[in-house]
């Protein structure tokens, strides 16, 4: 018995110690990690309609050790040098704060339904970094940019099946994005009337995006 409470003691020092060391890494100079290791950013339909071609994401980054007692300055970077990705020279961190959000500008993929992704880091070799490197499983910051337009809401039964081809055609026709778009038949029909009229000029007609094969239709009733 004594020899098993003997062996637990040790374990559990162990343990302790590990800890212990764990968290004095930390405690020596002032280090930053990402505070989440993922990021999204999503383009929608009145990105679409507003032509927007980039966007402002903030990530959030933690300070390690001990408080502040100056302003310290990072830099971040993109480990694949993504083009279009745009931070400032370098940022501030302030004092007393644990975490920092930091702006950062991403550029809308080349069309609708595609995907970027990017991972960020911290520029350590940037003469203008101050801070130490955090843990290394919090070191980077996987980015995801999306360009997604489908109402949630879409309308099967007024608009007939859904496509990107077909709202963007619906959008560039009326202006609008598909929420402030009267949902009745005499404003399908005027679409629709439209789309004939684009093909009659000499246009290629619009295919479905999951059946290529399959020409875009609206209802005709």
């Amino acid at each position: 018995m004594k020899r098993l409470i003997y062996g637990m003691m040790v374990v559990l020092i162990t343990a302790i110690s590990c800890e212990k060391n764990d968290i004095k890494g930390y405690n020596e100079a002032p280090r930053l990690e990402f505070f989440n290791t993922k990021a999204e950013c999503v383009f929608d339909d009145r990105d679409y309609i507003n032509e927007v071609t980039e966007r402002a994401l903030g990530v959030k980054v933690r300070c390690l050790g001990y408080a502040l007692e100056k302003p310290l300055n990072f830099c971040l970077k993109t480990v694949d040098q993504m083009e279009g990705v745009v931070f400032i020279p370098s940022y501030e961190f302030p004092v007393g704060a644990e975490t920092f959000t930091a702006q950062l500008v991403v550029p809308r993929p080349p069309r609708v339904g595609a995907q970027l992704n990017t991972k960020l880091t911290f520029d350590i070799e940037n003469a203008e970094h101050e801070f130490g490197e955090g843990r290394v499983e919090n070191s980077d910051c996987e980015v995801t940019i999306a360009y997604t337009i489908r109402p949630s809401d879409w309308d099967e039964r007024l608009w007939g099946i859904y496509s990107n081809n077909k709202y963007m055609f619906m959008m560039d026709n009326l202006g609008k994005i598909y929420a402030e778009t009267e949902q009745t038949k005499e404003v399908r029909d005027e679409v629709s009337a439209k789309y004939e009229a684009y093909k009659k000029a000499g246009n290629p007609p619009l295919m479905d995006d999951e059946n290529p094969q399959n020409e875009i239709v609206f209802p005709k009733d």
